[in-house]
């Protein structure tokens, strides 16, 4: 669990640090890929937990703070930049999300990036952006999830949309009290 303090985990009720000589600072995010391994977005760069020991990685210190392992690939936000790896190196992603920490997902041959601007979708070297004006509920967009029939839902304070093939679908508005 990413927490202000680092990364901790509960363990009989209580709350408990992990490996706080290496890592010792805000924990931004915390995902685990396919293969097991824990990857930890932290304030001064992004870390992975392998077989009990938290190692550093190589060519990436700078603030993460979402981290998105998604089939063999592995993708960071940071404060001026969204990268992938590749290799050993990280590589930008270009596009006009380029500040903020946005959050990504993969649906078919599409990478959609849901920022505090809208929804981005890159298919190539094609990018289209989704906001309000495409019947968005909000252009401010905080979470992203790949639904398994194909497209993604993307949250934000006035709820969640739905989008496949670049196009708005449908939405769900959250209750006012």
């Amino acid at each position: 669990m990413a927490t202000s303090g680092g990364v901790c985990r509960i363990a009989d009720g209580k709350l408990l640090s992990i490996d706080t000589q290496v890592i010792n600072g805000p924990a931004f995010d915390v995902e685990t890929d396919e293969k097991g391994v824990v990857w930890i977005g932290e304030w001064n760069g992004l870390y992975r937990l392998v077989d009990g020991h938290i190692q550093r990685e190589a060519g990436l210190h700078v603030p993460v703070g979402i981290v998105t392992p998604i089939v063999d690939r592995l993708f960071v936000s940071t404060p001026k930049r969204l990268q992938e790896k590749k290799g050993e190196s990280w590589e930008p992603i270009a596009g006009p999300w380029s500040t903020g920490c946005p959050e990504i997902a993969i649906a078919g041959d599409d990478m959609y990036v849901a920022s505090p601007i809208g929804l981005f979708r890159k298919r190539g070297d094609e990018i289209d952006l989704l906001d309000q004006d495409d019947g968005m509920l909000s252009q401010n967009l905080h979470g992203i999830a790949v639904k398994t029939e194909g497209g993604v839902r993307v949250g934000s304070r006035a709820g969640v949309d739905m989008v496949r093939d670049g196009k708005h679908i449908v939405h769900w508005s959250l209750s006012r009290r």
